[in-house]
């Protein structure tokens, strides 16, 4: 089962994610985020060879809310500026800084279905119940 489902919200599009630990749900909502660029689960790019690379995103945050969110927007920023799709994403979290670790598909334009302008505030929290992380992220498209 996939740990993110995709939501519909208006003219926007969006998911819900849930996990075990606060760094699975940070790593499962990129992959959430990868399937809405590419309409392809991360095994489907595994077909993929020559072209990836591994590569880190070092955050720091005041909020935890806040590292989601710019984590995700600066994936949505090297996605399109660069071509770079992150898959298998990797997360550690450590008081107020995040390293995520993933491997990268190079020159990936045309792997690209749907543009994701950003991830918004708008109705985003995260939140612990019963020992599960839960999230959801709308994204502007």
């Amino acid at each position: 089962m996939s740990p993110y489902i995709v939501i519909d919200h208006a003219s926007d599009i969006g998911i819900e994610v849930k996990a075990d630990s606060l760094e699975d749900l940070f790593a499962d909502a990129v992959k959430g985020l990868l399937f809405l660029i590419t309409d392809k689960k991360p095994d489907e790019l595994n077909i993929l060879k020559g072209k990836i690379n591994k590569r880190k995103i070092r955050l720091r945050f005041d909020a935890i809310d806040n590292a989601l969110i710019e984590l995700l927007n600066r994936i949505i920023l090297l996605t399109y500026s660069k071509g770079l799709l992150f898959k298998d994403p990797f997360v550690k979290i450590r008081k107020n800084r995040l390293v995520m670790k993933s491997n990268v598909i190079r020159d990936a334009f045309s792997l690209m279905e749907r543009e994701i302008k950003a991830a918004t505030y708008h109705d985003y929290s995260i939140k612990n119940e019963d020992g599960l992380y839960y999230t959801s992220v709308i994204f502007d498209i």
